[in-house]
């Protein structure tokens, strides 16, 4: 992987190793894993049923994951979420989920680009 590439996309590479105790191997291998991750659509199903317990769920996985992972913007915008749902606050949840949607779609062509051929 191109750790400068990914480094430039916004994701913090060298956070991310270090929850991976510096085993480049397994970080990257948790990256690539990445791309099988639905949070997203559940929070969105969830979204659609009126389930805010559900979206609450899936997102604050979402925000651990990200963080875990370095993914830096997507962590911002599921701790904006989390902190809105924890409150009850639902006005901005389907334009919430929506760039959370987008950022995740990002991450996953990101990620994909750096599958070698």
């Amino acid at each position: 992987m191109d750790k400068k590439r990914l480094e430039n996309a916004g994701i913090d590479y060298a956070t991310g190793l270090s929850h991976f105790a510096e085993k480049e191997e397994l970080y990257q291998k948790y990256l690539m894993k990445f791309k099988e991750d639905t949070h997203v659509d559940e929070a969105v199903a969830a979204f659609e049923k009126g389930e805010y317990q559900n979206v609450y769920e899936q997102i604050h996985a979402l925000k651990g994951l990200s963080g875990t992972l370095g993914f830096s913007m997507l962590f911002k915008e599921t701790s904006a979420v989390v902190a809105d749902l924890r409150r009850d606050k639902y006005d901005d949840l389907a334009q919430q989920l929506k760039g959370i949607r987008e950022e995740r779609d990002r991450l996953f062509q990101l990620i994909a680009s750096e599958i070698p051929k």
